[in-house]
């Protein structure tokens, strides 16, 4: 029973604080410091005070001055004409006309450009209206409104602005111009002390050649630093990112993107897929490892064909090189080294690839793959495994590949037979992506399997330090051997298994990609979800970009 007195009589006394409080509130009369003339009315029933010339009206701190003035008394209230300019808590407004109401301290300005000075931050608004709270130290615009701070200076049709938190929110095609970003967007919140802004709804970011889209981000004046969010497409010297978040690490231009990661080579032969990428812009390099998949399309081809390679991870660095034009001068190009490391896949609709790495370095045009399982080549019907093999890009594609050590070729024949070869060391030629002629020297060994119209007689294994085959279609067409070679035909009823295969030799179809789909990590359902975002990027670079374009403001000040 005590306690629910005493639970009641604290109830009690919080009700009557808080009257007290509302009733401290309501009895701060607006008063008349100065005017030249004042005339009392009789509207009805209300007394009003007509003041005139030089006006100077205080109430609860904030003091307003003006031509002339209808004062309310009864219920603190009054209307304001002419030069009127208000002070209050470090901001000073200033207008045409303002209508005021003391009891809550609110009141709302008109003009053809009002202005808010915050002398206090250094902060300058002008609207044509503004509704302002003396109490809370707060003004809000509904119909347009312009911003200024120190460089910075910004744009909406609706806003607040906040002066005890120096913040302002703004919605409605929302227009930012700073010294190095200008964006657009529905929404945004700018904390002026953190210099930090948020935006949110169809944002465009654009700092000197970069271009951002996106549907949520933020961006830190000081530092340079910005992050995009929900369907990101952002481009910088025309290579192109597409993801779920982007972040960009400030004035080094570097970035890290996450969830549906594309990076888009300017050209648009090259994608890089990932859930997760680092960009670093000088030197270029790119790492990507998290599922990723390199995307290449050859278009100088004639027979138009698309690489896919995955792998655990990718880098990709660029270098510098100076070539020689003539005695005289020169020129820099740049080049690049590329990494696939780990389970390396690769497909393609002529040649297929398992290696554990793949090495392409862009000073020499090779490409290495390294690694057990040993690395394997697949062309048509054929099998290429060795423990180094080394590939040479020609202008449009592979021309030449060289196998060193434990070097095999082998061809489907029919069922479970295939024709072999092996030698110390290999190059093979190839014409228009396909396997042409076939070099072999050093401790060489063939095994062919004999058919006549179709019909399996027996199996001829040749013996010979140096030869020569030619290809046609994936298969073995024509076979040149070299001195010392010995050749033995046996019937296929007198070989066992161990005949038929050369030693170390083994099919390896269990590795070889059957098609894109099995190289395509499971995370990427659709390889052109950026397509419609590079489509809208580049309308943005297009009519709102560059470097040197200017923020088109909608009213003038």
């Amino acid at each position: 029973m005590i306690r629910r007195v005493v639970l009641r009589y604290g109830w009690t006394l919080l009700l009557f604080l808080l009257a007290a409080q509302n009733l401290c509130w309501s009895s701060v009369d607006v008063a008349i410091k100065r005017a030249r003339a004042m005339k009392p009315l009789l509207l009805g029933e209300a007394s009003v005070h007509r003041l005139l010339g030089d006006v100077l009206l205080e109430h609860d701190g904030a003091v307003m001055s003006c031509d002339s003035a209808y004062l309310f008394q009864q219920n603190n209230r009054f209307r304001a004409y002419g030069r009127v300019v208000i002070l209050s808590k470090g901001l000073r407004i200033m207008g045409d006309s303002l209508y005021y109401e003391g009891e809550s301290g609110t009141g709302r300005i008109f003009g053809q450009n009002v202005e808010l000075r915050d002398t206090v931050q250094n902060y300058t608004l002008w609207s044509d209206l503004l509704d302002y709270d003396t109490r809370e130290n707060l003004v809000r615009f509904t119909t347009w409104g312009r911003m200024r701070s120190e460089n910075n200076e910004l744009e909406s049709l609706r806003g607040e602005y906040l002066a005890n938190q120096s913040l302002s929110v703004l919605s409605g095609e929302v227009r930012f111009q700073g010294e190095e970003l200008r964006s657009y967007s529905d929404t945004l919140e700018y904390h002026r002390n953190e210099a930090m802004l948020y935006l949110w709804g169809n944002i465009r970011m654009y700092r000197l050649e970069q271009v951002g889209i996106c549907n949520k981000g933020w961006y830190n004046l000081n530092t340079k630093e910005f992050e995009l969010q929900g369907d990101v497409a952002f481009r910088d010297k025309g290579e192109h990112f597409f993801s779920d978040r982007l972040f960009i690490y400030g004035e080094r231009k570097d970035l890290e993107a996450f969830g549906h990661v594309l990076l888009e080579d300017s050209v648009r032969r090259d994608r890089i897929y990932s859930q997760h990428l680092f960009y670093w812009s000088e030197p270029r390099r790119v790492l990507a490892d998290q599922q990723p998949m390199l995307y290449q399309v050859d278009s100088a081809n004639l027979r138009h064909d698309t690489l896919f390679m995955r792998a655990e991870k990718f880098e990709v660095k660029s270098e510098a090189i100076a070539r020689k034009q003539d005695s005289l001068t020169q020129r820099s190009d740049t080049v690049y080294h590329v990494w696939a490391m780990e389970q390396c896949r690769s497909f393609r609709n002529d040649f297929q690839i398992a290696c554990d790495t793949l090495y392409l370095n862009g000073r020499d045009s090779t490409f290495t793959l390294m690694g057990k399982p040993y690395p394997y080549f697949w062309n048509g019907d054929s099998q290429i495994s060795a423990v180094h093999i080394t590939g040479y890009l020609g202008k449009s594609a592979v021309d030449s590949i060289l196998l060193e050590e434990k070097v095999f070729l082998g061809s489907h024949d029919q069922g479970e037979y295939y024709n072999q070869m092996t030698g110390l060391v290999m190059h093979a030629y190839l014409r228009d992506n396909a396997l042409d002629r076939i070099e072999i020297e050093g401790d060489g060994d063939v095994i062919f399997f004999m058919r006549e119209a179709e019909e399996l007689l027996g199996i001829n294994r040749v013996k010979s330090p140096r030869y020569r085959i030619r290809m046609e279609e994936g298969r073995a067409a024509q076979a040149t051997f070299y001195s010392e070679t010995e050749s033995l035909i046996s019937p296929i009823q007198e070989t066992e298994q161990e005949d038929r295969l050369l030693y170390g030799f083994a099919w390896r179809g269990d590795l070889r990609p059957k098609s894109s789909r099995e190289v395509i990590p499971t995370w990427l359902l659709d390889l052109d979800f950026h397509l419609p975002l590079r489509e809208r990027i580049d309308a943005c670079y297009r009519n709102e970009g560059g470097a040197s374009r200017k923020m088109q403001w909608r009213h003038n000040i």
